[in-house]
């Protein structure tokens, strides 16, 4: 049988002689304007050298308070759309649901008086 022939690597292959690092002082992201106004009263920030251990330690209790919060506005919200939702629902039913009666007790009506145009 026939094997496939492998290619031959080129002459020369370049090699990475140099360990490449970012920057360690990066510059900061600048926040979206509608999240500024969010900022607004808010104490600065007395060391912006802090740990990185330290700021994961800060962002691991926000998380943790952030999402139980973050549920309960959503649940409440939702609650309240609901209920609102409901009430709208409940009234355009009753509309459809009265022209419906009329339109039937109308027709009905029609069908049993013999001096009426048939339709």
């Amino acid at each position: 049988m026939n094997e496939p022939t492998r290619p031959t690597p080129p002459p020369f292959v370049p090699t990475l002689t140099e360990v490449v690092r970012p920057d360690p002082v990066a510059t900061p992201m600048a926040l979206p304007a509608e999240f500024v106004s969010l900022l607004e009263g808010w104490p600065e920030a007395r060391n912006t050298s802090q740990s990185p251990a330290m700021l994961e330690r800060i962002l691991l209790r926000v998380e943790l308070s952030l999402a139980s919060r973050l549920q309960e506005t959503v649940d409440s919200v939702v609650e309240a759309q609901m209920r609102s939702f409901k009430a709208a629902l409940r009234a355009q039913i009753s509309v459809v649901v009265m022209e419906a009666v009329t339109q039937a007790v109308t027709q009905e009506a029609a069908a049993q008086d013999p001096d009426s145009p048939k339709r």
